[in-house]
């Protein structure tokens, strides 16, 4: 297949076509995503029937957060499906789009940069909801959270449709072509840009942003209420706990859970970043060792779609609760849970 990495712009575009992306690059791909859909599918359901999350402004941006990754997983299944029985030939109209869109895989690039705009704004809510709880529940309301909810996804269309939006095309012979750049600085440039504004920037953000956190959280600046309710989490406490700059057990949890996720993204991405620059700017022609490095790392960056839930799974207790409740009927006789807010979520 090609153009499997975005940030890579048009070198491996020449690189991983058709012929050479083998089965099993493309198998492992597709257990990535489906994999993804069931995880990121179980984890929504999950946060939606917790009406009292679902309705904070921590709820709403981990919840889109989780919708991201559920389509992220969705396009890479169609994305794989598509470059195993691609068109022969395209011609006007539908198949322009498909050119574009899925052949281009700029659909998918669209997903993975929406994905991480949505850690950018997680990051920035935890950091004014530990830092500045008074602004955060004066300013950051749930119809402004919407509002960066959506401004995350326009942004996310920004740098993958442009930059195909002159370069990608369907000739007068019905090929496609992908990433046709007039020089390779152009190339160079739009790598590089991709990078620094999706995976550099906002690791220095995560950086400084939970450097902070996690002094305060450390140094015990705030008194921990002994008990916390799922409602907690975000927007819901009390009015007294903000203006008092108490933090409950809850907020800390998912604080921490959090930084987890953030964590992953950094190190998940790190090898085809890497790899992805040493192949634009370093290497004139990638050997055969070269592109298997490649395929391993876009491999474990796509693992990126599926590895929150794990987190979930293992950091808060009452996610797995809710699953027994909701889902142990399926494979089991019925259990008895009782019910209980989610407070360490």
């Amino acid at each position: 297949m090609e153009s499997i990495t975005f940030s890579a712009t048009s070198a491996p575009l020449k690189y991983l076509t058709q012929n050479n992306s083998s089965i099993a690059f493309r198998i492992a791909l597709l257990v990535i995503g489906v994999l993804g859909v069931i995880g990121n599918g179980v984890t929504l359901y999950v946060f939606v029937m917790e009406k009292k999350f679902s309705q904070s402004v921590g709820g709403v941006l981990v919840i889109n957060q989780t919708v991201v990754d559920l389509i992220c997983s969705l396009v890479i299944i169609i994305t794989i499906g598509y470059a195993m029985r691609p068109l022969a030939a395209y011609q006007k109209g539908i198949p322009t789009l498909i050119c574009f869109f899925i052949h281009a895989q700029v659909f998918l690039y669209i997903a993975l940069t929406t994905s991480i705009y949505g850690l950018v704004l997680k990051t920035l809510e935890r950091y004014l909801m530990v830092l500045h709880p008074v602004v955060h529940r004066n300013s950051l309301t749930k119809r402004r959270a919407c509002i960066m909810v959506a401004f995350s996804w326009l942004l996310g269309w920004l740098h993958p449709f442009f930059s195909n939006m002159f370069t990608t095309y369907v000739d007068d012979e019905g090929v496609c072509r992908l990433q046709e750049w007039g020089s390779r600085k152009g190339q160079d440039a739009s790598s590089i840009v991709y990078v620094v504004h999706t995976y550099v920037l906002p690791t220095l953000l995560f950086f400084i942003r939970y450097r902070r956190i996690w002094r305060i959280l450390i140094r015990k600046k705030f008194q921990v209420p002994p008990a916390a309710s799922f409602e907690g989490i975000s927007d819901g406490q009390s009015e007294v706990e903000q203006s008092t700059g108490k933090i409950t057990k809850a907020q800390i949890n998912l604080t921490k859970t959090l930084l987890l996720t953030v964590m992953a993204f950094v190190v998940l991405w790190m090898p085809i970043e890497i790899q992805n620059m040493r192949i634009r700017l370093v290497l004139e022609t990638p050997t055969a060792l070269d592109l298997r490095v490649y395929r391993l790392a876009l491999s474990l960056s796509f693992t990126n779609c599926i590895v929150n839930p794990v987190i979930y799974a293992f950091r808060l207790n009452n996610f797995k609760i809710i699953i027994m409740k909701h889902f142990c009927h399926f494979c089991c006789r019925p259990v008895q849970v009782i019910p209980q807010p989610m407070e360490q979520i």
